[in-house]
């Protein structure tokens, strides 16, 4: 059973602590130094290592809570809905106006459509990546739902 720095079985060596004995006169120089040079290792690493504290459990969740970027409140999921429905729109318009795409037009339902007959210099500056399609997508199906559930809701 190990404890402390734990190391594979592998790693751990056989004599490990005779460097911290006495180095024999009778030696040769070149022992010698090698002893010394383990021994001035071994008390660096000892100086500058620090013992272990030992850390109470921290509350992943609570800690956050108590930041003031996250916090709770109880919002009914179709107001929640609606309003990923309207940063998404931000979104992909701030998207859209970076590239200075000023003639592709996204209306509320997520329809991007051309103001203008497009040119082919226009055509190949217009095209979007994946995820920026894939995001396209996933608000479009979260509009259609969220306004079904409000129809709904509203009666019609």
């Amino acid at each position: 059973m190990r404890s402390g720095r734990m190391q594979r079985a592998e790693d751990i060596p056989l004599v490990l602590e005779w460097y911290k004995e006495h180095c024999d006169p009778s030696c040769p120089v070149k022992v010698r130094v090698s002893h010394q040079k383990l021994l001035k290792c071994f008390v660096m690493n000892e100086l500058h290592s620090r013992t272990p504290k030992a850390q109470k459990k921290k509350r992943l969740l609570r800690s956050l809570k108590a930041t003031k970027f996250f916090q709770t409140t109880q919002l009914d999921w179709a107001e929640a809905g609606l309003q990923v429905c309207k940063q998404g729109y931000n979104m992909l318009n701030l998207l859209i106006h970076r590239k200075n795409l000023n003639y592709l037009h996204l209306d509320y339902n997520f329809n991007l459509k051309p103001v203008k007959t497009l040119t082919t210099k226009a055509r190949k500056k217009s095209r979007f990546g994946n995820a920026f399609h894939l995001c396209h997508e996933i608000l479009r199906l979260t509009k259609l739902v969220v306004d079904a559930n409000i129809q709904f809701r509203w009666g019609m």
